[in-house]
């Protein structure tokens, strides 16, 4: 196999494919360029641990084209570094079968017993982030590594050792040959070696890794400017169809395309990315940019709807579900049917009928409430209310369970999201919380926690995602005697 060495001086000569950029929208081209993301990683340490000599990095290049919850990768490499050189590999098994990873074992490392097994478990897991819980065992001088089993399906690492025990071939199996023993080693454990999360990586190193990426990475960015009908133009915003393409070859010969399709509204020099034209009208640049424009009538509602059209397309079979209606200063701009429920733009307008909030979800009573409560004005009361005991302060004797009882307005509590927690002598005890909450809350604190004393007890409503500032209270005490 042959390894793509590279030093501090070495001079790459490379072919280099960089993000083209189209004369009319090279803005949009170099937003994309400066909003790719680098991150390093070092994820083994050669001072820190007993089997390997050297550092070894994971190294990413992305982006994020809109998703809420992944970044999408450029490119992606393992780097062994020693005193002169870094060594790159596009992924675990490559390094781990690597002629230069096994240079890069400790002189000193052997394996011989469970626990050389255990310390090497515990650097495979450093690569590929399975657990350790499925063990290794040995057979003659072969060491098996079991990564990754599913009923029949076993997959790890054959190394090969000396009769001395000093490693000299390490081979990936996505189907393990030998048949697995009864009892296995190093099952579920690994050592403690010294994290590498608080150690510094050199910046030096940072700098290197990154321009090897960006050098050695053939990406091109694309952008097309959405030529929008002068009639539908109520946004001051422009609007671009881009696309990342990448195209990956590696050093086993395996050569692959890889294209991602997004959207990039540009509004007073601000940008902003998503991945469909359904995400585009809730954010905050789009907003921004359709401050002129209102909805008073029907006939600025159509108009809006088309602008719609423009990104979120209905689909033949849904054409007699569109339509749009206003309910106060909110107008529903229904969308798609989903079974008997329906979906589409909730958008609210302020008293000067500008609109302050877009958002794509269900329509029903339940959503428009949920809307309407983020005006600041308008009144919430959940109702929050502590039914039995009738008294903040009780007496009980010791043995004695406590049934409680709270009663809340499902209407806000479910448009709100809410769950309840329970506090008992202020610590949490335990969290009541479904898709639909039902009033009333029924509890009961039994009389094994009921201790002679006094006791408090505190139910809170929160919000989803939120564990602090309840939006309400009940609380009250407990006298055992």
């Amino acid at each position: 196999m042959k390894i793509n060495m590279i030093t501090f001086l070495l001079l790459l000569s490379v072919t280099i494919s960089f993000a083209q950029k189209s004369p009319i929208n090279e803005d949009v081209i170099s937003y994309l360029e400066n909003s790719k993301i680098f991150s390093n990683k070092l994820i083994i340490h050669g001072e820190s641990q007993s089997v390997l000599k050297s550092d070894v990095y994971k190294a990413v290049l992305a982006i994020n084209t809109g998703n809420k919850y992944n970044d999408n990768r450029i490119s992606m490499r393992y780097f062994i570094k020693t005193r002169k050189q870094f060594v790159s590999f596009f992924s675990t098994s490559e390094i781990l079968s690597s002629a230069e990873f096994l240079k890069n074992i400790n002189s000193k490392f052997r394996l011989k017993d469970e626990q050389n097994g255990i310390d090497f478990q515990t650097i495979l897991s450093k690569f590929d982030k399975e657990s350790c819980k499925n063990g290794f065992f040995k057979k003659d001088n072969n060491w098996y590594f079991v990564r990754n089993k599913f009923f029949d399906d076993i997959s790890g690492y054959k190394v090969s050792t000396d009769k001395n025990g000093k490693i000299i071939a390490i081979e990936y199996q996505s189907e393990l040959k030998e048949k697995l023993p009864e009892n296995m080693l190093g099952e579920g454990r690994k050592t403690n070696f010294t994290e590498t999360e608080n150690i510094v990586i050199p910046k030096k190193d940072n700098l290197f890794i990154e321009d090897f990426l960006m050098k050695n990475t053939d990406y091109k960015f694309k952008a097309d400017k959405m030529n929008l009908p002068e009639n539908s133009k109520i946004s001051n915003a422009n609007f671009y169809k881009c696309n990342l393409s990448i195209q990956e070859k590696r050093k086993d010969g395996i050569e692959g395309t890889l294209s991602y399709s997004f959207l990039v509204i540009n509004n007073e020099g601000k940008y902003s990315k998503v991945s469909n034209g359904k995400e585009i009208l809730p954010t905050k640049l789009f907003i921004e940019s359709i401050s002129d424009f209102t909805i008073k009538s029907e006939k600025e509602a159509k108009l809006f709807q088309d602008f719609i059209d423009l990104f979120h397309t209905v689909s033949e079979s849904e054409q007699e579900n569109k339509r749009f209606y206003q309910k106060d200063n909110i107008w529903i701009f229904v969308r798609e049917k989903y079974f008997d429920d329906f979906n589409g733009f909730i958008v609210k307008t302020d008293k000067k009928a500008k609109i302050n909030y877009i958002d794509y979800c269900g329509i029903s009573d339940e959503d428009i409430l949920r809307t309407r409560m983020l005006d600041k004005d308008f009144k919430v009361d959940y109702k929050f209310t502590l039914i039995k005991p009738q008294k903040s302060k009780i007496s009980i004797k010791e043995g004695e369970n406590v049934s409680i009882i709270v009663t809340f307005d499902e209407t806000f509590v479910n448009a709100k999201g809410c769950w309840i927690s329970t506090v008992f002598n202020n610590k949490n005890a335990g969290i009541h919380a479904s898709s639909t909450m039902k009033s009333p809350f029924t509890d009961e604190i039994p009389a094994k926690v009921l201790k002679k004393g006094t006791h408090t007890v505190e139910y809170q409503l929160l919000q989803n995602g939120h564990t602090d500032n309840p939006l309400a209270t009940v609380k009250f005490t407990i006298e055992v005697k």
